[in-house]
């Protein structure tokens, strides 16, 4: 068998994790993670649907357990063979779950014999190593950056890694380990705070700096970061291609007043429009941005926007709805004009400085309404029962 290190040494690696962060990013995303040497993904990131190439087309080493007995999942062969994977390093058989590796591993052993892929058990003594840095099992994504490093690549890249900030890239809960002590966050956190700061072979994307420095930084190299991962992603969606912007002033004015700066650093002021309450058209008014009055210091209704004129006689290619972190719900009667003025590439800007594409606003429109009708009811049921962890 070809050893790991003729694979890895001196090569460009990324490290791929589904978090939803990557979600919406298109195949942008896709040729930024195929552009490196050697591909590496996790468990089952795999076999994730990812029909828009946003986490790639390919794998090189693949990093985990082939079967976890107390579920139904086993890696697949056929994908192994797609993805054009050349090496299983499959984690040791460490202490805390040897039962759950022997069980797996023999089941690949007979399925591998119809494939022949190869394969190697990765460094128990590292592993155990980690393990007490951790003073917990480290994240599978997370062990392979360190293997990585330690088999001499020349760059190591973490991709998609948020610790659950964001959620997976298909929707699931995030803060799925919230708690546990099985995979401690803070201290694997710390670790990549580690490596940033002193492992010029590392680096990650502007999500997970911001995440990292929002823990362990002073809060004006935070500013500065959330700068960063704005220009980053406002880059990444508009390219610099000129596009005609609404905005609704839709969170506090002096988080605004950031958010439209950076705005005005990557797109012309001649393309923003933004549409704000009455009384703030004076405080913003240092922009060159368009103002737009809304006319009123009232929240956002459908029915008062439809009657501004400035807004509505004009066509946009893209609107921007800063995002202050509550219900979606609160947003609904903008949402609904977003629908109303034909406004198809739409983006939450989070507090933090990232972008969230909503891909489908009527169906994001839909599920709010459903969830208004049952909200009281829901609510009742949550405080009467305790059920604060069900959901």
């Amino acid at each position: 068998m070809k050893d790991k290190l003729d694979i890895i040494s001196g090569k460009r690696c990324i490290v791929v994790a589904p978090s939803g962060y990557l979600k919406g990013r298109g195949a942008r995303s896709g040729k930024f993670i195929e552009s490196f040497d050697c591909v590496v993904k996790c468990n089952t990131t795999l076999h994730i649907e990812d029909q828009n190439n946003e986490l790639g087309r390919r794998c090189d080493i693949w990093y985990g357990l082939p079967h976890y007995p107390s579920t139904p999942w086993y890696i697949s062969f056929n994908l192994i063979k797609k993805q054009g994977v050349k090496l299983l390093s499959i984690l040791p058989r460490f202490s805390l779950f040897s039962d759950t590796w022997d069980i797996a591993m023999d089941w690949f052993s007979k399925e591998n014999e119809n494939y022949n892929v190869k394969w190697r058990e990765a460094s128990l003594e590292a592993f155990d190593n980690l393990h007490r840095q951790l003073d917990c099992v480290p994240f599978t994504g997370v062990y392979a950056v360190i293997d990585l490093l330690n088999e001499g690549a020349e760059t190591v890249y973490a991709y998609g890694h948020d610790f659950y900030q964001t959620g997976y890239f298909h929707n699931v809960a995030s803060k799925r380990y919230e708690g546990s002590d099985w995979h401690k966050i803070e201290p694997q956190m710390a670790l990549f705070w580690t490596l940033l700061n002193i492992e010029p072979r590392f680096d990650c994307d502007d999500n997970l700096k911001q995440i990292l420095f929002s823990k362990f930084a002073s809060p004006a190299k935070v500013l500065q970061q959330n700068r960063a991962l704005f220009h980053t992603d406002l880059n990444h969606f508009f390219q610099g291609k000129r596009v005609t912007t609404l905005i609704f002033r839709s969170c506090n004015i002096e988080k605004f007043g950031l958010i439209l700066e950076g705005i005005e650093e990557c797109i012309s002021a001649n393309d923003i429009y933004v549409l704000c309450q009455k009384s703030i058209m004076r405080q913003l008014s240092n922009f060159d941005s368009n103002l737009i009055n809304y006319g009123s210091d009232e929240a956002f209704n459908l029915t008062k926007i439809q009657g501004v004129s400035k807004l509505i006689e004009r066509q946009y290619d893209v609107c921007l709805i800063p995002y202050n972190g509550l219900e979606l719900r609160t947003y609904y009667n903008i949402f609904l004009s977003v629908i109303n003025l034909g406004i198809k590439r739409v983006f939450l800007v989070s507090d933090r400085g990232a972008l969230v594409k909503l891909d489908d606003i009527d169906l994001v429109c839909e599920s709010i309404a459903k969830y208004s009708s049952i909200s009281d009811e829901y609510m009742y049921l949550f405080d009467r029962f305790d059920r604060k962890k069900c959901f």
